[in-house]
């Protein structure tokens, strides 16, 4: 890992410019095209496009495919936001996988080698100004910086299995500090359910990261969820389970007592600004561009 430190504009940066640099040499895809997403837009699944059976990797390429998944991994869990949901998604095959899906790990792959310099960046806040000390604890009311978080799911998205995938973006003073991508374990019978799951998983990163935050700081500081499902937002604040929803798992219903204790509140976001929809599902290109510029920023 690459790590800069801009003491004028009080930035730092993370970046993995060498160890993608020598994955691509090290799996010979110097001079693969490149291309301007990780995935094409349509879900990966253990069959072909067309419906036929996919043609099964043979031992080398078998083992090609899993250290090639595991060096992809390795850069999405710690800096490339970008390529979490597809890399995510690969993994669900390494135990059998197929011609087309070590085509679709190369796609990754060659992705990345157009886009070596995208880093993680701390401290460029939106607000442009730094937090003091004596933001840490106004008037004894706590830390009046929130940890904010994006949470999307993707309904039913995977045509075999019928589940939906939850994506979450953790950030805190305006920088991304935590991301989920993860199928859920439970099929969601509507979308309003497979978003409450995902509100969920998100809520509890950020629980986790309110308790640090009370540890070394000492202080207490709120907690935001942005979800751009309102049914789901209702659900956490019902006082009673409809008949609909009476057969959500009980550790689902995590997120309503958060919300009741008020250490969590959930606003509303409209679709076309949801950035967690990065995390959910493949996108077209000029969406997926989009919200990459929202998530993620080149060091160039």
């Amino acid at each position: 890992m690459k790590i800069v430190r801009n003491r004028k504009l009080r930035v730092i940066s993370l970046s993995q410019e060498a160890y993608i640099q020598r994955i691509v040499k090290q799996f010979e895809m110097e001079e693969t095209r490149a291309v301007s997403t990780p995935a094409e837009p349509v879900v990966l699944t253990s069959k072909l496009s067309d419906g036929t059976e996919g043609v099964l990797l043979d031992e080398n390429g078998h083992e090609r495919y899993q250290s090639l998944v595991g060096a992809l991994l390795y850069a999405a869990n710690t800096t490339r936001i970008d390529i979490a949901y597809q890399t995510g998604v690969l993994a669900r095959f390494v135990s059998k996988p197929c011609k087309h899906h070590l085509k679709a790990a190369h796609r990754v792959l060659s992705y990345l080698r157009l886009n070596p310099k995208f880093a993680a960046h701390f401290g460029n806040n939106s607000s442009g100004s730094q937090p003091t000390i004596e933001a840490f604890n106004v008037g004894g009311e706590g830390f009046q910086m929130p940890v904010e978080a994006y949470s999307d799911a993707d309904w039913a998205g995977c045509p075999e299995s019928r589940r939906s995938t939850s994506g979450g973006i953790i950030r805190f003073n305006g920088d991304i500090i935590s991301w989920i991508s993860k199928k859920q374990k439970t099929i969601a019978m509507s979308s309003a359910e497979s978003e409450y799951i995902a509100l969920t998983e998100t809520a509890k990163e950020i629980r986790f990261i309110q308790q640090w935050i009370s540890e070394v700081m000492g202080v207490s500081t709120p907690g935001i969820i942005k979800c751009d499902n309102r049914a789901a937002i209702l659900l956490t604040a019902a006082d009673t389970i409809h008949d609909r929803t009476k057969h959500f798992d009980l550790k689902v219903h995590f997120i309503r007592d958060q919300v009741t204790k008020k250490n969590i509140n959930l606003e509303w976001v409209s679709s076309q600004e949801q950035q967690a929809d990065i995390l959910t599902k493949p996108l077209a290109p000029a969406i997926f561009l989009r919200l990459r510029e929202l998530v993620i920023k080149s060091t160039d």
